[in-house]
């Protein structure tokens, strides 16, 4: 399941009004893996539930994985940014040294 997707529909289907927050920031994709800007979305998505004792599956399927984006397609952006970020920092050690 998707957080910019499926989330904002099971949610919606339950009480739009009631998790209008919720799902707005689903749509903006402030819960998803590699859209959010938060380190940590899944532990966002995981407290900004856990407000609401009825949605107790809901955070049940966060809990068990179900809403992770690991479809692998940013996984390679991710490599990549991964290996940029380490080569400048063993550059930058190699100039300090000399």
């Amino acid at each position: 399941m998707n957080t910019t997707q499926n989330l904002p529909s099971i949610l919606t289907a339950r009480n739009s009004r009631r998790y209008a927050r919720l799902i707005e920031r689903a749509l903006a994709g402030q819960y998803h893996d590699t859209m959010s800007d938060s380190k940590t979305p899944k532990l966002d998505l995981k407290q900004d539930i856990s407000r609401f004792p009825e949605l107790a599956d809901v955070l049940e399927d966060v809990r068990a994985g179900r809403f992770n984006e690991s479809d692998g397609s940013y996984l390679f952006t991710d490599m990549w940014s991964l290996l940029t970020n380490l080569r400048y920092v063993s550059n930058a050690s190699c100039h300090a040294s000399y």
